[in-house]
């Protein structure tokens, strides 16, 4: 028991301590990152938000593909994807690094969201 009462605390130690995911991106940067869709968020775009595709990249990174809802006000091709991409779909994202994972396609004519065929 006693061994127990000693190894319960540290337990909970390890489980609370965080560990954040490694950058991909320098914030600001240009940014191309592809990968498989493991969720999609579409709720913020209701509010003018960003829609989120999250992604695993193939080296098994965890990115993330912001998508504005007013995607006309954009300059990237492509965003209209959007609504017709499922979990499992392979997709290619070049855009501006808005978070060590997070890149965003919009600003630049050079930007774009495609999917990825085979």
């Amino acid at each position: 028991m006693r061994r127990f009462a000693l190894v319960l605390p540290l337990l909970l130690i390890a489980g609370c301590s965080s560990s954040s995911a490694p950058a991909l991106f320098d914030v600001g940067a240009a940014a191309t990152v592809s990968g498989t869709i493991v969720d999609i968020n579409l709720d913020p775009m209701a509010f003018d938000g960003d829609g989120v595709l999250t992604i695993e990249t193939a080296a098994g990174a965890t990115a993330r593909v912001f998508v504005a809802a007013q995607n006309n006000l954009c300059a990237a091709e492509g965003l209209d994807l959007i609504g017709n991409l499922a979990v499992g779909d392979r997709i290619e994202a070049v855009g501006d690094a808005v978070g060590s994972t997070n890149v965003r396609p919009c600003e630049s004519e050079g930007h774009y969201l495609r999917r990825i065929e085979g």
